[in-house]
C-alpha cells in the first residue's frame, strides 16, 4: 500500500487511487478467513486489553538503543547473532554494505521526481520501525500504543526491525542498479566502472556470508531431529487417555533432552495430549487466565501452565484439570512434588511417569451431589467428539443439576447435539466443555430413545466466523479473477 501510494503520488496518477483502494478491498477479502479468525481470537484473548509497558520493556522483546548497531551490523567473525543483537527477536544483521547501498538507493529515488515520494515513504517506514522496535522507551511508541487499534497487543516490539530490513533490501537493489547505470557519480571508463560495481556486489555477498556464520541456524545445531519419535518414559503417554504435564527442564542446548522431556511443544509431534503450552500470545484465552489465577497468584501469561501449578500438586487438583499423567525429571523430588501419585513402570535414565489415582475419564457424568460416572468418548477429529451414553449414564444425567463434562477447554463455537437436536454447550468450572443433563435428557426423550439404547452426544466445533471468513475469501478470489 505504501509503495503503491508513493508511486501514485510521484507520477501524479491520482485516478489510480481508485484501483489501489479496490485492490486493498479485494486483498482484505481474500485474507478474510484469517482476518476474521484473528478478530475472534483477540476478542476471546486474555491479552485483548493490551500489554503493559512493563511487559513490553523486557530486553528479550524490545531492542535497547545500545544494541541497535550490533543488531544491524552483525559480526563478520561468526559471533552468534543473538549475542551481537542482544536478543533473538532483535536480530537484523544486514551488514555495512547493505546499509551503504540502501542509502545510495534512497538517494537514487530522491534524484528522480517520480520516485521522490517513494524515497520519503520508504525512509519513513524504516525509521519509524526502528523507533517502534525500541518499545516504550520513546514517546512515539507510547502514542501509537495509546492511539492505534491493536498496537498494544504486540508481544515483541523488536520484530518491527523486520520492516526496516525489508526496506533496506529493496533499497539495496535500487542502489546497485543505480551504480550499474552510473547515475550517481561522474562517468568514468565504462569497463572500470562495471568492474567496480561487480566488486561491490562481491563484497556484499562475502559480508553477508560472513555475518551468516553467526545466524541461529548455523550456531544452534543438533544431530537430533526435532520430530524424532519420543523414547523412554514418555512412550507410555502416546495416544493415552487423559492430559499430561511435563515437570522437566528447558535445556535448549540439549535437543535429545527436550524431545524426551516433551518440551517445549514436542508432545504434539508424538500424539501426546497436554494441558500445557510454551509461549504467550493472543491464543491465551480469558478462561485459561482465570484457570491459572485460581491455581496460583502472580500470573505470568508468558509462562506455561506448569509454572503456575501449585507444588506439591495434589491428585485432586490435577484431576479437576483433567491431568492424568506427569512426566518428571529424576533430578526432582517426586515424593515431595507429587504426593499420592502412583509411580508407573515407565522410567528411563532421565525421566519417570506418574499416574493420577483420582483421574476418572476424558468424559464423565457429574451429578449435583458429586457422584461421577465415566462414559466412553471417541475423538473422530480434533473438532468432532462423540460421547456414548448407556441407560445408567442417562439415568444419572436425568437427575437435577447433572452435567456431561469433557476434559477439553471450552471455546465459543462448540456445539452439542443428540441426533438432530442441538442441546447447546456450557463452560463447566469456567473452562471445561460440557452440556447440561436436563438439555440432553429432553433431547433424548424427544428422539424417543428406548430403554437399553445407546445414545450418542456429538460435540462439534463450528465457530460462526468460519463461514463468514470463507465467504469473504471466496468473494475476494472471484473479484481478483474478474
Amino acid at each position: 500500500m505504501v509503495w503503491a501510494t508513493a508511486l501514485i503520488i510521484g507520477h501524479r496518477a491520482w485516478w489510480r487511487l481508485i484501483d489501489l483502494a479496490l485492490g486493498a478491498v479485494i486483498a482484505a477479502m481474500i485474507a478474510g478467513l484469517q482476518l476474521v479468525a484473528a478478530i475472534a481470537a483477540v476478542a476471546d484473548s486474555a491479552a485483548g486489553e493490551g500489554r503493559t509497558f512493563e511487559q513490553l520493556r523486557d530486553p528479550a522483546l524490545s531492542t535497547s538503543p545500545r544494541n541497535l548497531p550490533g543488531a544491524f551490523l552483525g559480526s563478520v567473525r561468526g559471533t552468534p547473532q543473538v549475542e551481537v543483537a542482544g536478543s533473538f527477536e532483535g536480530i537484523a544483521a544486514v551488514g555495512v554494505m547493505v546499509m551503504v547501498l540502501s542509502v545510495i538507493g534512497v538517494v537514487a529515488w530522491w534524484r528522480q521526481r517520480s520516485t521522490r515520494a517513494l524515497a520519503i515513504a520508504m525512509s519513513g517506514l524504516a525509521v519509524i520501525s526502528v523507533i517502534w522496535a525500541l518499545g516504550p522507551r520513546t514517546p512515539i511508541f507510547r502514542i501509537a500504543w495509546e492511539v492505534l487499534p491493536g498496537f498494544d497487543l504486540a508481544r515483541a516490539s523488536s520484530r518491527w526491525l523486520t520492516v526496516t530490513v525489508v526496506m533496506a533490501a529493496i533499497a539495496t537493489g535500487v542502489g546497485l542498479e543505480a551504480l550499474r547505470r552510473s547515475s550517481l557519480l561522474p562517468r568514468i571508463e565504462r569497463r572500470w566502472w562495471r568492474r567496480g560495481v561487480l566488486l561491490i556486489a562481491a563484497l556484499l555477498v562475502v559480508e553477508l556470508a560472513a555475518i551468516g556464520r553467526g545466524a541461529v541456524i548455523n550456531t544452534e545445531r543438533t544431530t537430533s531431529r526435532i520430530d524424532a519419535d519420543v523414547l523412554g518414559a514418555a512412550t507410555t503417554l502416546i495416544d493415552a487417555s487423559g492430559l499430561s504435564v511435563a515437570f522437566t527442564d528447558d535445556r535448549f542446548d540439549d535437543t535429545d533432552y527436550l524431545i524426551a522431556g516433551l518440551r517445549p511443544n514436542t508432545n504434539v509431534l508424538s500424539k501426546i495430549r497436554s494441558l500445557d503450552g510454551y509461549d504467550g500470545g493472543v491464543q491465551i484465552t480469558t478462561r485459561y487466565r482465570d484457570l491459572i489465577e485460581s491455581l496460583n497468584s502472580g500470573v505470568d501469561l508468558e509462562l506455561p501452565l506448569r509454572n503456575h501449578l501449585p507444588q506439591p500438586l495434589e491428585p485432586s487438583v490435577a484431576a479437576s484439570l483433567g491431568i492424568r499423567w506427569v512426566l518428571i525429571d529424576l533430578g526432582r523430588d517426586a515424593d515431595a512434588i507429587l504426593p499420592g501419585w502412583l509411580a508407573t513402570e515407565a522410567v528411563d535414565d532421565r525421566f519417570a511417569t506418574y499416574n493420577n489415582p483420582l483421574w476418572v475419564a476424558d468424559a464423565l457424568v457429574v451429578a449435583a451431589d458429586g457422584t461421577t460416572m465415566p462414559v466412553p468418548m471417541r475423538r473422530d477429529t480434533p473438532t468432532r467428539l462423540v460421547v456414548s451414553l448407556d441407560e445408567r449414564a442417562r439415568s444419572l444425567l436425568a437427575r437435577p443439576g447433572s452435567t456431561l463434562v469433557l476434559q477439553r477447554q471450552f471455546a465459543p463455537g462448540w456445539e452439542a447435539r443428540v441426533a438432530t437436536t442441538v442441546v447447546g454447550r456450557d463452560a463447566i468450572d469456567a473452562w471445561r466443555l460440557g452440556a447440561s443433563g436436563a438439555a440432553i435428557t429432553a433431547a433424548v426423550e424427544s428422539d424417543h430413545a428406548q430403554s437399553g439404547d445407546q445414545v450418542t452426544v456429538v460435540f462439534e466445533y463450528r465457530p460462526a466466523w468460519v463461514p463468514v471468513g470463507m465467504a469473504m475469501s471466496i468473494v475476494g478470489l472471484l473479484g481478483l479473477s474478474s
